[in-house]
């Protein structure tokens, strides 16, 4: 699953469809092309092609200018030595603006109905869906620009209300960040509105026959340091708890707000370089009349219980109050969801285009051998399917295997391009090791699964024990590769009846370790799993609530492979009510540093920390 022959080595060179990287074999791109990628993004990838192609043709005067300016045009730069260079935008930032500007500018795309026209799946309904305000998601790599297409954006939305009669944008901003980490990073872009100056966002005046610098008049607020709020041209910066509504009574999970819900055991909300004011800066943007809202870092968002969600929504509600709507809002983002199942399905559509089976069949008896080892990861289930189980009985299976090689290779290469870390995550099990804190995992995946991942993601120096599921006893012979790390020394593996929610679990390990579950602290994303677990073995819950993921589109796909059977189902139901009535005793709301919050407080830092 190589790159296309014509992939472009240069990060400028303009990217066509046709040769973008797709999650499948190079031979599946004209069947499966459209099927393998996010339900919308193929038609919009094309429509906004033959836009460009069309020189930006239905675009607003002002849109076309900017694009012009921003793409289109020569700029020199200065360095730090004097000198001066060539500057350009990545196509990755180039397209995700452009894709911004034509879907609202030129299709109108003002909701969800708007944008369910560009489906290419066939299996997208209005219902999953939760926004009623336009509401875009930008999918960029780590080191992409992520925080130059957010200005671009910014500065769009800005003259556009400006300039355009009737325009529905805003002046106002609200760019927000997960934690105070990636404040502190946009601070360094943001602050003295350099990144506008330093770039060639803002063009010269007379071009186009506007005087863009001297009409870009905006007034940056960063946290609570906030000055004098003009009707428009502010941009506040801050992380998403400045903008929770202070005044909630009697704290409960149901609440917009939950920091002080779960921080208060541990005093007031953090303090940081940025995060040092008592100003409400919720009431503040809930009072001005436009407003534009963007996203940094935002991978965890999607799910309308977050208290993030529901801060964004009570801000379009406020402003529709007044006649208002929620102008735009604009995420950049970068999980098992992302890593496991584009590579599971990958492996499928090539496999079945070798054996030249019916998918659907395969699918079902790929289902049933998961069903059999309770473990949708099964090591080479493919091998054990009845279709595959032929070619077994007649050839062997070293000769199956080396058939379905090209299937197998597809799996990997999309797991391996797939699976990453969260933000900070490395960052922080170093900062916990640096205090002496143990660090120990647990996980419900087998144990071949589990050394993979963990190897891949580069954390074999990081866990002083991993308790995993023992492997399954197969068909087909498994063999461990050789490995210079000791992760095989420091792998325990459970009985298979000892999953999550299961307390058993928790305090055997406990016995393990010598220690007993009140000095565990246990993290990990699920409510119903994880933190009814910790909280039923007596350890101290941690919620990752960053991790949670709800993509309708991807759990089908999960379901239709599942191990799951009748009884898993109404058990797991089981566990949701039951974890209803629990609460976390401590939440990492937007990321796993998060929880260095903790260290110091009544909990004090001499627990084991188990993920």
């Amino acid at each position: 699953m190589a790159l296309h022959p014509d992939f472009p080595q240069s990060p400028y060179e303009t990217l066509l469809p046709d040769v973008r990287w797709f999650p499948a074999a190079e031979e599946l791109r004209s069947t499966a092309y459209e099927k393998l990628l996010p339900p919308l993004v193929a038609n919009v990838r094309e429509g906004v092609k033959a836009w460009r192609d069309a020189g930006y043709a239905g675009a607003s005067a002002t849109s076309r200018a900017l694009l012009s300016w921003w793409f289109d045009t020569d700029h020199l730069v200065e360095q730090a030595d004097g000198t001066q260079s060539q500057f350009r935008y990545y196509f990755a930032q180039r397209e995700a603006v452009e894709t911004v500007i034509w879907l609202y500018d030129v299709r109108g795309a003002r909701d969800k109905f708007d944008l369910l026209r560009f489906d290419a799946s066939g299996a997208v309904s209005s219902n999953m869906f939760d926004e009623d305000w336009p509401r875009f998601v930008v999918k960029m790599a780590t080191g992409a620009g992520k925080t130059k297409v957010l200005s671009l954006l910014i500065a769009w939305s800005y003259f556009h209300k400006l300039y355009e009669a009737n325009s529905e944008l805003a002046r106002n901003f609200l760019l927000i960040a997960p934690n105070i980490i990636v404040l502190d990073r946009l601070r360094t872009d943001f602050d003295g509105l350099r990144i506008f100056f330093n770039d060639p966002v803002l063009p010269d005046n007379g071009q186009a026959g506007q005087n863009w610098r001297d009409d870009f008049q905006i007034a940056l607020h960063i946290q609570d340091d906030v000055r004098v709020v003009r009707p428009t041209g502010n941009i506040f910066l801050t992380n998403i708890h400045r903008v929770y509504l202070g005044d909630v009574p009697e704290p409960s999970l149901e609440d917009t707000d939950l920091t002080d819900y779960f921080l208060s055991p541990f005093g007031a909300k953090p303090v940081g370089k940025t995060n040092d004011s008592n100003t409400d800066l919720g009431e503040i943007v809930r009072e001005i009349d436009e407003l534009a809202v963007f996203n940094d870092e935002a991978h965890h968002i999607h799910d309308n219980r977050l208290a993030w969600f529901k801060c964004i929504q009570d801000i379009h509600l406020q402003l529709l109050q007044k006649d208002r709507r929620l102008a735009i809002q604009v995420d950049v983002t970068f999980d098992w969801y992302a890593s496991f199942l584009p590579a599971f399905y990958s492996m499928v559509d090539v496999a079945t285009s070798i054996l030249a089976c019916d998918r659907e069949v395969l699918l079902d008896e790929l289902r049933a051998v998961h069903v059999k080892y309770h473990d949708v990861e099964h090591p080479f289930s493919l091998i054990e399917t009845k279709t595959v189980q032929k070619i077994v009985r007649e050839h062997g299976t070293a000769e199956a295997s080396r058939i379905l090689d090209p299937a197998f290779h597809a799996f990997n290469k999309v797991r391996k391009d797939n699976l990453a870390l969260f933000p900070d995550v490395r960052r922080t099990l170093d900062e916990l090791r640096s205090r002496r804190i143990r660090l120990v995992a647990f996980t419900d995946s087998s144990y071949f699964a589990t050394l993979r991942r963990i190897r891949q993601l580069g954390l074999v120096d990081v866990f002083e024990r991993i308790f995993c599921r023992a492997k399954s006893e197969s068909t087909v012979l498994f063999t461990e590769q050789a490995s210079e790390d000791n992760l095989t020394a420091i792998t325990t593996e459970l009985p298979a009846n000892e999953t999550k929610p299961d307390p058993a679990v928790l305090k055997d390990i406990a016995k393990t370790e010598k220690t007993v579950p009140s000095s565990i602290a246990y993290i990990g994303d699920s409510v119903s799993k994880d933190v009814l677990m910790a909280r039923r073995a007596g350890c101290f819950a941690i919620w990752a609530k960053y991790g949670v993921r709800r993509d309708p589109a991807m759990y089908e796909k999960l379901v239709r492979i599942s191990h799951w059977t009748d009884a898993d189902i109404a058990r797991e139901r089981d566990f949701v009510r039951e974890a209803s009535a629990i609460t976390p005793d401590f939440i990492c709301e937007s990321s796993i540093v998060e929880l260095l919050r903790i260290l110091d407080g009544p909990s004090k830092a001499s627990r084991q920390v188990t993920a």
